[in-house]
């Protein structure tokens, strides 16, 4: 999996409120810390990271795409991956079309330890 991680700037919360259909689900639920979800790729192709799924928007979930070099680039919302599993298991986590393998697929590399003390410092 891609390592990298941006955060959600306040800036794009209104932005995000339009997009959750205002009142679907409570803002807080958005996550402000972002990790691209997507298999490791090249510099320059943009990141792509769950914001909020509020499931019930029947057209997908919310995503941030980003650059390195940008804190925030633009909000989304965009259709859910619709493979599943070999085996008729877990669909894919990601977005329909994403580039590289499905969730099941990719190896998660981020430092769990590194994972739970942002959480802590989150709360």
């Amino acid at each position: 999996m891609c390592d990298r991680t941006t955060s959600l700037a306040d800036s794009a919360l209104g932005e995000l409120l339009a997009l959750a259909q205002s009142g679907i689900r409570p803002l807080q639920d958005a996550d402000r810390w972002v990790r691209c979800a997507l298999e490791r790729h090249e510099p320059g192709i943009p990141h792509v990271g769950l914001v909020m799924d509020p499931h019930s928007l029947a057209k997908g979930a919310i995503w941030l795409r980003w650059l390195d070099s940008s804190v925030y680039s633009a909000l989304a919302v965009l259709p859910d991956c619709p493979a599943a599993s070999p085996g008729g298991g877990d669909g894919c986590c990601e977005f329909d079309g994403h580039s590289g393998g499905h969730s099941w697929e990719l190896a998660d590399t981020v430092d769990q330890g590194t994972e739970a003390e942002r959480q802590d410092n989150a709360d």
